[in-house]
């Protein structure tokens, strides 16, 4: 999966909606999601650094008409700052409850690419 964001930018927000297949998703119900973390990390493809070190994202859920759920999403907004230096990126979810932490499943690997931008950061009318 490729994310794409522009270099000083803050938007869009990295949207994944969890894999509902029955096996990934068997513990995970509303009461749970009380209770449970998830954090964003990014690592430098070409030399492996950290980039984002596990900044804690948000989970929401989608309802049909009736408020039964449809789909939970993982949503992580990024700082300007993490997103100076363009480049590629590997992206995990770690998720975190009372029983521990893992890794969260994805159905293909996450890649965050940060592109040049065209304006000029921090340009000001005087």
């Amino acid at each position: 999966m490729e994310f794409f964001i522009k270099s000083g930018a803050n938007l869009p927000l990295l949207k994944l909606y969890l894999i509902r297949d029955g096996r990934s998703d068997f513990q995970l119900v509303d009461n749970n999601l009380n209770s449970t973390s998830i954090f964003f990390s990014t690592y430098d493809v070409n030399t492996g650094l950290i980039k984002i070190a596990q900044q804690p994202c948000t989970i929401t859920t989608e309802l049909d008409e009736d408020g039964i759920t449809l789909n939970y999403v993982v949503e992580y907004k990024f700082t300007t700052r993490q997103t100076s230096q363009s480049g590629r990126y590997k992206g995990e979810f770690v998720i975190q409850d009372s029983t521990g932490s893992a890794i969260l499943p994805l159905r293909q690997e996450l890649f965050v690419n940060i592109t040049e931008s065209i304006t000029e950061v921090g340009f000001c009318c005087k």
